[in-house]
């Protein structure tokens, strides 16, 4: 058993979720979604599945390719999962002047987590830290701002999780 998460596609009514083994040929439909996470059963042990996630209008049109998403997942025996899931529960602790405290829950498997953030109005992401830590104080934010945090969690085998995000945060005067 798979599970898989994607960044929900805006005006998207539903997902369909195909996926075929490496080296073969026929690609296997799982089902319709309309949330955005699937399980995938009945996958073989030990191999590796190419997995599209498409986004579908309420006119039953297929959204645009940027909707399409393929993921490479290789199942084995190990400890370690073959998919890391992103944290829940990402809040603020803290709001302080030019300083804010972010919380998330340990997810299980992960080595580590990537924590990122940016003025709202910006488009590129700045690192914060990789941390083990599932707590982190941003210090040095302007007062008079708004800005948006995500944070990924990563492990050596299942790569990155996706981002989970907070928008809009402003800051304590």
């Amino acid at each position: 058993m798979v599970k898989i998460y994607w960044d929900s596609v805006y005006n998207a009514s539903k997902y369909t979720v195909e996926y075929k083994k490496k080296g073969d040929t026929t690609m296997f439909f799982d089902d319709y979604y309309t949330t955005n996470s699937a399980t995938l059963n009945n996958l073989d042990e030990g191999a590796t599945y190419t997995i599209y996630v498409c986004a579908w209008n309420l006119n039953g049109d297929k959204k645009s390719e940027a909707a399409t998403t393929t993921v490479t997942v290789s199942m084995s025996s190990s400890s370690q999962p073959a998919v890391i899931l992103p944290p829940i529960g990402f809040k603020v602790t803290t709001n302080t002047g030019g300083a804010v405290g972010l919380q998330w829950e340990k997810v299980n498997g992960a080595y580590g987590y990537i924590l990122q953030y940016k003025s709202s109005t910006a488009t590129v992401w700045t690192d914060v830290d990789y941390t083990t830590a599932t707590t982190f104080t941003i210090t040095g934010l302007n007062q008079r701002s708004k800005y948006d945090f995500r944070v990924c969690a990563y492990s050596e085998r299942a790569g990155f999780s996706d981002y989970i995000y907070l928008y809009g945060v402003s800051l304590g005067r």
